[in-house]
């Protein structure tokens, strides 16, 4: 990790906000990483379980993209 604590006063210079709005951004990081962290474990059980659907899911959505 980086880190955070001594550059949030340069970072509060330089966007013009308020330290309480930096650390909800910072919160909301934290919380996209573990949200991030879970949703890959579950695929990852779903994967072991049934390749052969995830493999299809995959390929129906790059077609569409």
């Amino acid at each position: 990790m980086e880190l955070v604590g001594p550059t949030l006063n340069i970072l509060m210079i330089q966007t013009g906000v308020s330290l309480s709005v930096i650390s909800t951004i910072l919160i909301a990081r934290g919380a996209g990483y573990i949200s991030g962290n879970l949703g890959g474990a579950l695929i990852e059980k779903l994967a072991k379980k049934y390749p052969e659907v995830l493999l299809s899911l995959a390929f129906l959505i790059a077609s569409i993209g």
